[in-house]
């Protein structure tokens, strides 16, 4: 006896209109997606189990239904008269965060379409360093203090007025070719050394750890500076107009070791360097603040 003997064929009918009933009968309604028996003198579900987007035209105590529509498992309470929910949902997490995941997703157009582009993004609009929500890795990543209390302040990257040489926060990085941007803006102008540094090829997270970093300095400075072995080397130094305005920097850097430097757009310099090849770390570090510092929209590409 094959498996397909097993149930004689004439036992079982599937049609989507009631069959001729005898005792044992059993029939499939495919439009229904119910299998019933013919027991008793009427027609019983068999297989008490539904899969469908509507709620199934018959039930039985205990019947599950997978809601395809909404994506949740129920099981009817005949005793009840309802469909009961099992497992849990969002409703069930009390500690559930209040705001939904996807305000995380940038909300800026050409930044979802193009995020795939960028190896690292951060616009800090979330005010927070560590405690970050995104459902993207490469999207506001965790920043750690490393030293000092750098803080975000509507949407911006702050370090403080007072924060101490050597106050920095890192996060892993291993992108080495392409191109760092970010904007900056000082609180105030001045010439008594209120410097920041965004390294962007850096070796550790210690405290002028070997690598490459953009220093900006409220004076009017904008310099590639090399650390090594706690040596500060600059590469290019370029004087700029001290302000107050928001700008837009830039590094480049190929596989050869050739860097360029933009502000704004425009070309400030090239110089080539071929001590480091790779990267461990980001890290944004003051070196001597007396004037608040303000960093927005890092794009690594």
């Amino acid at each position: 006896m094959t498996e397909v003997d097993f149930i004689p064929k004439k036992f079982v009918v599937v049609s989507e209109t009631e069959p001729a009933a005898f005792e044992g009968l059993i029939w499939y309604n495919p439009n229904e997606k119910l299998w019933r028996m013919y027991k008793d003198g009427k027609w019983q579900i068999l297989i008490p189990f539904y899969v469908g987007d509507s709620e199934p035209v018959e039930k039985t105590d205990g019947m599950l239904w997978y809601d395809t529509y909404n994506d949740v498992m129920k099981i009817w309470d005949e005793a009840g008269g309802a469909w009961q929910r099992l497992g849990v949902d969002r409703a069930d997490v009390t500690n559930f965060w209040a705001e939904p995941f996807w305000p995380n997703i940038p909300d800026k157009p050409m930044l979802i379409k193009n995020l795939d582009n960028y190896y690292l993004y951060d616009d800090w609009d979330d005010n927070q360093l560590a405690s970050r929500k995104s459902l993207l890795s490469r999207y506001r990543p965790v920043w750690t203090q490393q030293a000092g209390s750098f803080e975000v302040v509507n949407g911006e990257l702050k370090i403080p007025n007072g924060a101490a040489d050597g106050s920095r926060i890192t996060t892993p990085s291993s992108f080495a070719v392409g191109i760092w941007e970010f904007k900056h803006r000082f609180g105030a102008t001045n010439t008594t050394g209120n410097s920041v540094l965004f390294g962007f090829m850096v070796q550790d997270v210690v405290y002028k750890a070997d690598g490459y970093y953009i220093l900006l300095n409220a004076g009017g400075m904008f310099v590639l500076r090399k650390y090594s072995a706690g040596e500060a080397i600059d590469l290019l130094n370029i004087s700029i107009t001290p302000d107050t305005n928001q700008h837009v920097y830039k590094v480049a850097r190929d596989n050869s070791g050739n860097f360029e430097l933009f502000m704004d757009g425009e070309s400030k310099g090239t110089v080539s360097d071929t001590e480091f090849y790779t990267s461990k770390y980001l890290q944004f570090m003051s070196a001597g603040v007396d004037e608040d510092s303000y960093f927005d929209d890092l794009k690594i590409y």
